[in-house]
């Protein structure tokens, strides 16, 4: 059992350096973006990324662990994955391609709590658990609101620039 408890703190870690990361991406994303109203969609995600990264910290110390924050491969993963779009040509093709890359994450998100929830049921973690829901809640919250921002601001005709 041992081993099983310590593979859960493994994901927590995983799920910990994915939002810390988040951080990082969101906060890009809303310094350089020119719309107000996605800057502020881009700052809520940085503060609820923050929250998660707290929220996995506790549970992990709560295991006797400490979060390790040197998994370079998710992060060059990620970072890889999120590359895979061309180059924006405008602002608006930049903030397009932000939204699709925020949409892309909330789904990530929802896979990893999904994951933790599941998991930390099977293992009688009902903590974890509950954390692990709120979490995934929170991130198919955010993929629904990052969809309509998508369809909303994609629908746009840009102005001549």
């Amino acid at each position: 059992m041992q081993d099983a408890r310590e593979r859960l703190v493994r994901y927590l870690d995983d799920a910990w350096t994915v939002e810390k990361s988040l951080r990082t991406v969101f906060g890009d994303f809303r310094k350089e973006i020119h719309d107000s109203e996605l800057a502020t969609l881009f700052s809520q995600l940085e503060t609820t990324a923050y929250s998660h990264e707290e929220s996995l910290e506790t549970y992990i110390r709560a295991r006797g662990k400490e979060p390790s924050g040197g998994k370079n491969l998710i992060n060059q993963l990620f970072a890889k994955t999120l590359d895979i779009l061309h180059a924006a040509h405008d602002e608006y093709e930049k903030a397009v391609t932000d939204l699709m890359k925020a949409y892309t994450i909330a789904q990530f998100q929802t896979s990893i709590y999904e994951a933790i929830r599941s998991y930390s049921e099977s293992l009688g973690d009902t903590e974890v658990t509950r954390m692990a829901v709120l979490h995934r809640d929170d991130a198919e919250g955010q993929s629904k609101r990052i969809w309509n921002y998508l369809t909303t601001f994609s629908g746009r005709i840009p102005e001549p620039a």
